[in-house]
């Protein structure tokens, strides 16, 4: 369900705050104009499948693999224009996102639902949860690499590979974990 979402509506960019749906509380708007208009360039679908490319490669156990696609698909699915444009004034997207997730069966049969919904509600927070952690890294990984090579921004490539001049964040990000 949630891949026919990001095919139904992923083509949505893959940040928000800005624009025609201005919201303060979203954590994306404190990034310069410039690479705030880079990531509105990138669909939501690409970013999603990319994270979750990044998400998994970093894994140590791959019986996480199911929860983690669920996580990473689903981090980023309160952006999609349907579902943002009707509470963006109230609601930042990972809320968003939980009404989402929170409104699938299958999603809220899952045993760890509970946990899931914790991590995605945390994923632009600060914490010590290693999970989370995971999935800020990896989220904020591609990010670096779509700022570097907006037009390849699907393509996952190693944190090396980034210029030294876009690894500020992922600098801080891999010295907190």
């Amino acid at each position: 369900k949630l891949l026919k979402m990001l095919d139904n509506g992923g083509d949505c960019p893959s940040i928000v705050g800005r624009g025609r749906y201005e919201n303060d509380k979203e954590s994306e708007r404190g990034y310069a104009i410039e690479r705030y208009d880079c990531c509105a360039g990138i669909p939501l679908w690409r970013h999603c499948i990319a994270v979750a490319e990044k998400y998994i490669s970093k894994l140590t156990y791959k019986v996480m693999v199911p929860d983690a696609l669920v996580i990473t698909l689903g981090h980023d699915i309160g952006m999609i224009e349907a579902e943002y444009s009707k509470y963006y004034k109230q609601l930042t997207h990972p809320d968003i996102s939980l009404l989402v997730l929170n409104s699938i069966p299958e999603y809220t049969s899952l045993a760890d639902f509970e946990e899931i919904n914790s991590i995605i509600k945390s994923h632009h927070s600060i914490t010590n949860h290693q999970i989370v952690k995971l999935l800020k890294a990896a989220d904020q990984e591609v990010r670096n690499i779509e700022f570097a090579e907006p037009a390849s921004a699907g393509d996952i490539v190693n944190a090396e590979e980034v210029p030294p001049q876009e690894q500020g964040d992922l600098s801080e990000k891999m010295e907190e974990s």
